[in-house]
């Protein structure tokens, strides 16, 4: 007979012996954990904000979905929910026109719960609503290790249904997209490159660069019968002589950056327009053959794995001044 080892015993941990204050303590280390949360909803998601300005409140944690470019509410609680919070969720949903309404909690209240179900069933397509409990653990005597589960989230099948009794049935080329992104979504996930599960019913994807909203790396179904992958370079509003100073101390490096990736780029810097960007293209459309997809999704794979590997490490060297001029064009 085998020996059965001792076995630890799993024990629940306080949320305050851990995080002192919501504000001070929460907070902060929510920010720096920014991307676990993320996995738990299946999003990139990049902090834009601490303690984000709404009127005469403040909103704990402003972030932005990578992949929608939809602005994400999120609201702290180390306890109870309780309709104080529920107000103020709302109300920085509305500030912020917010695509993604997350409120965290120690526990919720089953009327809470529900209420959150009804949002989500009442809201647009754009718009989506997650109740998430946050819990700290350990075992014996080691370290507390928190954890996040979903207690709401958008049901789709409530939506599709809506769609369908609305008339407002997603388009055979929408649904394509969706299911496409949804499996190269499935095959990053295993390289480590994203979080992201949540696939949108359109013909591209941005994913976090780890180094700021202003840096994306985009995947697409370009016009012209084409695909693209891409370095995106866009800092905002605003901000074109930034992005364009960006790319010319990137172009700098074109050629140890093209020998790492093993081909010629396209460095498009797009003088007429805000942002610039760096890619690579192939033939390609939705609708071709499920094998020609699947040989693009392998392309796509690939290359965006390329793509962070060889810019991610250059980006700390790209700090120019706002108002450097360059020669390059």
């Amino acid at each position: 007979m085998t020996k059965v080892q001792d076995l630890g015993v799993i024990e629940r941990v306080d949320l305050r012996e851990v995080w002192n204050s919501e504000a001070t303590d929460f907070t902060p280390w929510l920010a720096d954990q920014i991307a676990e949360l993320g996995e738990s909803l299946g999003m990139d998601l990049e902090v834009e904000n601490q303690e984000a300005a709404v009127g005469s409140f403040s909103l704990d944690l402003l972030a932005r979905d990578i992949g929608s470019n939809r602005p994400v509410i999120i609201e702290n609680q180390l306890e109870l929910t309780n309709h104080d919070h529920l107000g103020k969720l709302l109300t920085y949903a509305a500030g912020y026109d917010a695509g993604v309404i997350v409120w965290i909690a120690k526990e919720f209240r089953e009327e809470h719960r529900q209420a959150m179900d009804w949002l989500n069933q009442h809201s647009d397509d754009n718009t989506e609503f997650f109740g998430v409990q946050i819990e700290a653990w350990k075992i014996d005597n080691s370290r507390v290790a928190p954890h996040f589960s979903l207690i709401v989230t958008p049901n789709e099948w409530q939506r599709e249904t809506k769609r369908k009794v609305s008339g407002r049935e997603l388009s055979e080329r929408a649904k394509q997209y969706q299911v496409f992104f949804g499996t190269l979504f499935d095959a990053l996930r295993k390289t480590g490159f994203t979080n992201a599960k949540r696939a949108q019913p359109r013909p591209f994807y941005s994913f976090s660069s780890g180094h700021g909203s202003e840096f994306k790396y985009v995947a697409s179904f370009a016009s012209g019968g084409s695909v693209r992958v891409e370095f995106y370079i866009d800092a905002g509003p605003g901000k074109k002589e930034w992005n364009k100073n960006k790319f010319n101390a990137i172009y700098q490096r074109k050629n140890a950056i093209e020998a790492e990736i093993g081909e010629p780029l396209n460095w498009e810097r797009l003088e007429n327009r805000q942002a610039s960007r760096i890619a690579l293209y192939r033939d390609g459309t939705i609708e071709d053959h499920e094998s020609k997809l699947e040989e693009i999704r392998n392309w796509m794979v690939e290359k965006l794995v390329a793509f962070k590997s060889t810019f991610s490490k250059r980006l700390d060297d790209y700090e120019l001044d706002a108002d450097q001029e360059s020669d390059i064009t």
